[in-house]
């Protein structure tokens, strides 16, 4: 807290800086052999004796070894190919219209370049979508405002504090759709007033 007081300014780069980091992964990750296996295993093994303790029923056989935590593993999971297919084409659709890459040059001696890659358009679409709604007049405005607050200062939080995962935004993936449609939702709307009042004076 005594971090952020005395760079309070600076926070909301930080926290878009953070975001932009991984706004390109997918907070779910795959069904794919590293996530199925290799980390399941891990997780497994780096706690083995709670695992030999609880392991009849986490997994309705006993746990004496690392072979039998290797054999559940190797037996319970399977790569689900057709989703990952599916996960892989969604991601680099939506990725594929995005803000501007940056070229970070290398530093000898202290860093090496890389490739920092824009934010994905659906991301400032579904904040506009928020904004626009929390503006529109209607019978919910104060609960589009109020809840469009808490999402925004909630999002802020965790980019702040949380480590650079994009796990963390996963509560909030169904709302960037959610609001891109309402987006258009209200431009639709507005256009077709618009329309309406320029046939009506001429």
């Amino acid at each position: 807290m005594e971090t952020c007081r005395r760079n309070i300014l600076a926070l909301p780069e930080h926290v878009y800086r953070k975001f932009r980091a991984v706004a390109l992964e997918s907070p779910a990750g795959d069904l794919g052999k590293e996530w199925l296996f290799d980390i399941q295993r891990e997780g497994l093994l780096g706690n083995f004796p709670l695992v030999s303790h609880l392991g009849h029923g986490l997994t309705g056989r006993t746990i004496t070894s690392a072979e039998d935590i290797n054999a559940f593993v190797d037996t319970s999971y399977r790569v689900i190919h057709w989703f990952n297919i599916l996960s892989d084409g969604w991601l680099d659709t939506v990725n594929s219209l995005r803000f501007p890459d940056t070229k970070i040059p290398a530093v000898p001696g202290k860093s090496m370049g890389f490739d920092y890659y824009g934010v994905p358009l659906y991301f400032a679409a579904g904040a506009l979508g928020v904004l626009a709604v929390m503006l529109r007049r209607c019978k919910l405005r104060m609960f589009h405002f109020s809840w469009g607050l808490a999402l925004f200062g909630f999002f802020f939080v965790i980019m702040l504090t949380a480590n650079v995962r994009p796990r963390f935004r996963f509560v909030f993936e169904p709302f960037w759709f959610i609001y891109v449609a309402m987006l258009a939702e209200v431009v639709f709307i507005g256009a077709k007033s618009l329309i309406r009042r320029l046939k009506a004076v001429s």
